[in-house]
């Protein structure tokens, strides 16, 4: 709940989260699934479906290996996206399967809810409500929904996060390195927002059925989840394998609305 969103603008801005649709796979949902995998959806088990479904994708593409077919459709790419026009979550299930925190039973919950909960689940939904998809109704319409008290609110927030972004600097041996807090913007809101709802939906799990944590790890369940969504940010997409310095990975930036993972960490952690 939006403390500074007025009521008429929160009916609207929960009619579309209520109509907005998330695939995990083919957006078209034309792939048709081994008969045993129908029969393992629950109604209210969200997470453990995106599992069952990522693993019946790649049994068939095992079962399928020397029959003719392009098996590069772009599934298999560690993706996902927000259309606003459909007012839909697009999850390849290459996020599932590939080299972020993924999704996978024998980890714990903490981690997931961290590593793939709020991103990219959260961060995807989030994009809904960012300086561009807020411009969407729940139809995918360009439709002006808000009212002006909540869009001059929302536009302050805006600024603040955008200055905020502007000013969070590494130092390296003297020299400072920043982003780009109004290229990024879009990016930055979804990597707040997601982060939150992962969280949120953590505790609410984790209040039902304590988590329980590897003693190993020295880390209370709350202490994981933060730490699952870091680590995702530092193995998803080789973030850190291609660069010998930490450094590099900053000089790199060129601008772009991604900044480089540092920021879409440390800034993120610095706002909870």
């Amino acid at each position: 709940k939006s403390e500074w969103m007025q009521f008429e603008t929160q009916v609207e801005a929960l009619q579309k989260l209520k109509k907005m649709e998330i695939n995990v796979g083919d957006i078209h949902n034309n792939v048709d699934h081994l008969p045993e995998t129908i029969n393992q959806i629950k109604v209210d088990d969200y997470i453990g479906n995106i599992r069952i479904l990522g693993n019946s994708f790649w049994s068939k593409m095992v079962l399928s290996l020397r029959s003719p077919k392009d098996a590069f459709t772009g599934e298999a790419v560690d993706n996902a996206f927000y259309w606003a026009i459909f007012n839909q979550v697009q999850i390849n299930v290459g996020f599932i399967k590939g080299v972020g925190i993924g999704y996978s039973k024998d980890l714990p919950l903490a981690l997931l809810y961290g590593g793939f909960t709020a991103f990219p689940l959260g961060h995807e939904l989030t994009h809904g409500f960012d300086n561009s998809g807020k411009n969407f109704d729940e139809d995918g319409n360009y439709r002006d929904w808000w009212d002006e008290q909540s869009k001059k609110e929302f536009d302050e927030k805006t600024k603040c996060m955008v200055e905020q972004y502007n000013e969070f600097t590494f130092n390296i041996n003297g020299t400072n390195y920043t982003a780009n807090g109004g290229n990024t913007i879009g990016e930055n809101i979804a990597d707040n927002g997601g982060i939150k709802i992962g969280y949120r939906a953590f505790m609410k799990a984790n209040s039902n059925q304590e988590e329980v944590v590897p003693p190993s790890l020295n880390l209370t369940a709350q202490q994981l989840f933060w730490v699952g969504y870091g680590q995702d940010y530092c193995l998803l997409g080789d973030r850190f394998e291609d660069y010998d310095r930490f450094e590099d990975i900053l000089e790199n930036y060129w601008g772009g609305p991604h900044a480089p993972a540092p920021w879409r960490v440390n800034t993120v952690m610095s706002n909870q």
